[in-house]
C-alpha cells in the first residue's frame, strides 16, 4: 500500500482519506456549510484539539426526500479509531443525537473500506431516522445517556501538524488533489459493495456475507433502536435508502444550509427585537413627555419640538428595525437586518447595551455559513 497523503501511511490519514473520496468534503472551515450534493462533510477541529482521541466529527444535514428536522439541523456523528486488545483498529462511529452507535473494522491492506463501511451506514441510517423524526419520533434523554462512549487513540504528531497548518492557513484537504500532495499511490479498490456517492447497490456486511447497504439500527414500531457492541448484529435495509441523501440537490441542500443559519442567528435576532422594542417604548415615553410639556408648559416651545421629532424618529426607526430584526433572523438579503443592528447602536438610552449586541449581531451576520445562506 502508499500512503494515504503526503507522508502518512496510518488508520487516521486514511479514514480522513477514504471520507473525502466518498464524497464527503472537509468543512473545518466552511462554518458546517455542506456543499450541495454532498451527503455531509467532515470536521477535523477536534481531532486536533484532542491529539485524535475525539477523532473526525462527521457532519450530516438531518435531511431526507427535501425535507428537514427544523430542531436538529445537523448531526454531529463521532468516528474514533480504536485499537483492540489483539491489536486490530476499529471504527467506532457514535451519535446520541441520532441514537447510533456502531463498530467498524479497519483493515490495514484495504485501508478505504472502512470508510466505505461508514459512508454506507450513514446514507442509510440518516434519511430513515429524518423520516422517524418527521413523523413525531423523539429520542429520549434514556436513549441517549445509553450510547457508550469510548476514547479514540491518538494519531502521529507529524499528522497533527500536518492537519493543523491547513486549518490555520484555511486550505480544506479536499484542495490536496490541485497542491500535489493528496495521493501518493493510485486509490485501492473500495471495500465490496460500497457504493459512491449516487451510486448505491447491495453491499458487503464486515464478515463478507452479501447483504443490503448496513445500518446500525433495528427499527420497530416505536422508532429506531441502536445495535451496539463488539459482534452486534445490524439491521439490514434496502439499498435505495443509501441513494437519499444524494437525490436532496442543490435545493434541499440550500434549505439545509438556511435552517441551520437561522439557528445560528436566532440568539442575536432575538436581542436585535429587544432593542427594537425599547427604543419604541422610548418614543413612547417622549410623547408622554411631550403631552406633559402642552398640558403644564405651554411656553416650552423648543422642549416640545425635541420631544415631537425625536419621539417621531424613535418611534418609525423602531419599527423599521423590528421587521429588520425578525429578517435578522429569517436569514434575509437587504438592508433591513443592518438597520436593525444600526437601531440597536445608536437608539439613546439603549446604546449601553445595544453597542454590544450590535457588534455580536454583526459578527454573526457575516459568519461564512450565515452569509451563504442568505436568501
Amino acid at each position: 500500500m502508499g500512503r494515504a497523503f503526503a507522508s502518512f501511511d496510518e488508520p487516521h490519514a486514511w479514514f480522513i482519506r477514504g471520507m473525502i473520496e466518498y464524497g464527503w468534503p472537509d468543512l473545518t472551515r466552511a462554518g458546517g456549510h455542506v456543499p450541495p450534493g454532498a451527503p455531509g462533510g467532515i470536521n477535523l477541529s477536534e481531532l486536533v484539539e484532542t491529539e485524535g482521541r475525539a477523532g473526525l466529527t462527521i457532519e450530516v444535514p438531518a435531511a431526507a426526500d427535501g425535507r428537514v428536522v427544523p430542531d436538529d439541523g445537523t448531526y454531529q456523528f463521532q468516528a474514533r479509531l480504536v485499537r483492540e486488545e489483539d491489536g486490530a483498529w476499529k471504527v467506532v462511529l457514535r451519535c446520541p443525537e441520532a441514537n447510533y452507535f456502531q463498530e467498524f473494522p479497519y483493515d490495514p491492506a484495504n485501508p478505504l473500506w472502512a470508510a466505505g463501511y461508514v459512508h454506507q451506514a450513514l446514507t442509510a441510517y440518516v434519511p430513515e431516522f429524518v423520516r422517524w423524526r418527521l413523523q413525531g419520533g423523539e429520542v429520549s434523554w434514556a436513549q441517549r445517556a445509553g450510547i457508550p462512549d469510548v476514547e479514540g487513540e491518538p494519531c502521529s504528531f507529524l499528522l497533527l501538524n500536518f492537519l493543523r497548518e491547513r486549518i490555520q492557513t484555511n486550505r480544506p484537504l479536499t484542495h490536496g488533489p490541485a497542491e500535489g500532495w493528496w495521493l501518493d499511490a493510485p486509490a485501492p479498490p473500495a471495500a465490496p459493495g460500497a457504493a459512491r456517492p449516487g451510486a448505491a447497490q447491495p453491499g458487503a456486511a464486515p464478515d463478507g456475507s452479501q447483504h443490503e447497504v448496513p445500518v446500525a439500527a433495528a427499527w420497530t414500531a416505536g422508532g429506531p433502536v441502536a445495535t451496539a457492541g463488539k459482534g452486534s448484529d445490524p439491521t439490514y435495509l434496502s439499498a435505495a435508502a443509501a441513494a437519499e441523501v444524494a437525490r436532496l440537490g442543490a435545493q434541499g441542500a440550500a434549505e439545509v444550509a438556511h435552517v441551520q443559519a437561522r439557528r445560528i442567528v436566532a440568539a442575536p435576532g432575538a436581542a436585535l427585537l429587544t432593542m427594537a422594542g425599547l427604543g419604541m417604548l422610548e418614543g413612547g415615553l417622549l410623547i408622554l413627555n411631550a403631552a406633559s410639556i402642552v398640558l403644564w408648559y405651554r411656553d416650552r416651545v423648543t422642549g416640545l419640538i425635541v420631544s415631537l421629532v425625536g419621539a417621531a424618529l424613535l418611534l418609525l426607526g423602531g419599527l423599521g428595525a423590528v421587521f429588520g430584526a425578525l429578517a435578522y433572523k429569517k436569514v434575509k438579503k437587504g438592508p433591513l437586518p443592518w438597520w436593525a443592528m444600526i437601531y440597536a447602536a445608536l437608539t439613546p438610552g439603549c446604546c449601553l447595551a445595544g453597542l454590544p449586541i450590535a457588534v455580536w449581531a454583526a459578527t454573526v451576520w457575516n459568519r461564512p455559513t450565515v452569509r451563504a445562506a442568505r436568501r
